[in-house]
């Protein structure tokens, strides 16, 4: 039985559809795939995923080896990056892997952590040269999410569980009779 009435014109779940949308609502328990940080300083930009572990992660702050970078569209250099904890007054410093050549910037601290997870915080932020000079930009976003099998599942059988309480209460609806 699909759907059925509860004499009220209420709709009445059998034991299948309660332990087929328990089943479902345990998939929806499963962690939400990773996001993407994407940073834009200067003419560079280079994106990190939450999941990515750092090479370091001290009370200095996180260290990510290897990040390859575009530099106006094209290929940049890859860098190692270190991201300044609060208590070296945040910021950060861009090595590139090739060459050696350090920048340093002081700012904002742009990350936090909860446990285990690594957040960096989103939005524009005013970094200045260690060596002295003009402030240069750094943006933070996030890539839009996608929704999960698990949750597209879970809205179907959503969208299907309320068309089939209208459509029980439909026919049990009263007919009107005539004498």
């Amino acid at each position: 039985m699909i759907e059925g009435a509860d004499g009220n014109g209420g709709f009445v779940m059998t034991k299948w559809q309660m332990i087929s949308v328990a089943a479902l609502a345990s998939l929806a328990a499963i962690p939400a795939e990773a996001a993407q940080f994407d940073f834009q300083f200067g003419d560079y930009s280079w994106s990190i995923d939450s999941d990515d572990a750092p090479y370091q992660n001290d009370t200095d702050g996180l260290v990510y080896a290897g990040i390859a970078s575009l530099q106006s569209g094209t290929t940049g250099p890859t860098f190692d990056i270190d991201f300044f904890s609060d208590s070296k007054n945040g910021g950060l410093r861009l090595t590139d892997a090739d060459s050696g050549d350090i920048s340093a910037f002081s700012g904002a601290t742009l990350y936090s952590i909860a446990g285990s997870a690594i957040r960096f915080n989103t939005g524009n932020f005013d970094l200045t040269p260690v060596s002295g000079g003009t402030p240069s930009r750094l943006t933070i976003s996030t890539a839009a999410a996608v929704p999960e099998p698990a949750t597209w599942a879970m809205m179907i059988v959503g969208f299907g569980m309320a068309g089939a309480a209208l459509r029980s209460r439909r026919r049990a609806a009263p007919q009107a009779q005539h004498a």
